[in-house]
C-alpha cells in the first residue's frame, strides 16, 4: 500500500479549526442569541401597548355612539368623559368629548381618550371625530 505523504499532510492541516473560524462563529452565535432575547423582551410590551390602543379605540367609539344617541342633548364645547371601569386597564387614562355647530342641525363630535403606556414619556391619544345630525320632528 502506497500513501502519498503530500496527501496526509494536507489532511492533517484541514482538521482543526482555525482562530479566526472560531472567532466568526462565535460573533455569529452571540448575535442570534441578542436577537432573540431583544425579541422575548420586546414582544409583551408591543403586545400591551396594541391592547390600550384597541381598548381606547373602542372607549372612545362608544362615546360617539352616545352622543349620536342623545343628540338632542348635545352640550357645545368640551366635556369630560365618565371612562368605565375597563379603562382601568389604560394607566392614567382620562377621555373628553368635544362638539361643535357646524351648520344648523349639523355638529361635528369628538371623542379623545389619553393615557400614560409604560416605559413611554410621552401620553398616548385616540381621537375619533364624526359628525352628527339633529333632524328636527314637526308634529
Amino acid at each position: 500500500m502506497v500513501v502519498d505523504l503530500s496527501a496526509r499532510d494536507l489532511l492533517a492541516k484541514e482538521r482543526g479549526l482555525t482562530v479566526v473560524e472560531l472567532i466568526c462563529a462565535f460573533a455569529i452565535l452571540a448575535t442570534l442569541s441578542i436577537a432573540v432575547v431583544h425579541t422575548q423582551h420586546s414582544q409583551p410590551r408591543a403586545t400591551t401597548r396594541a391592547f390600550q390602543e384597541t381598548l381606547a379605540l373602542r372607549l372612545a367609539q362608544a362615546e360617539l355612539e352616545s352622543a349620536r344617541a342623545k343628540v338632542g342633548q348635545l352640550v357645545i364645547g368640551r366635556q369630560p368623559i365618565d371612562l368605565p371601569g375597563a379603562a382601568r386597564s389604560l394607566p392614567d387614562a382620562r377621555g373628553w368629548r368635544t362638539a361643535k355647530l357646524v351648520a344648523p342641525g349639523l355638529f361635528e363630535v369628538d371623542a379623545i381618550v389619553e393615557w400614560r403606556p409604560a416605559a413611554i414619556k410621552e401620553r398616548a391619544t385616540v381621537r375619533l371625530t364624526t359628525r352628527v345630525v339633529a333632524l328636527e320632528t314637526r308634529q
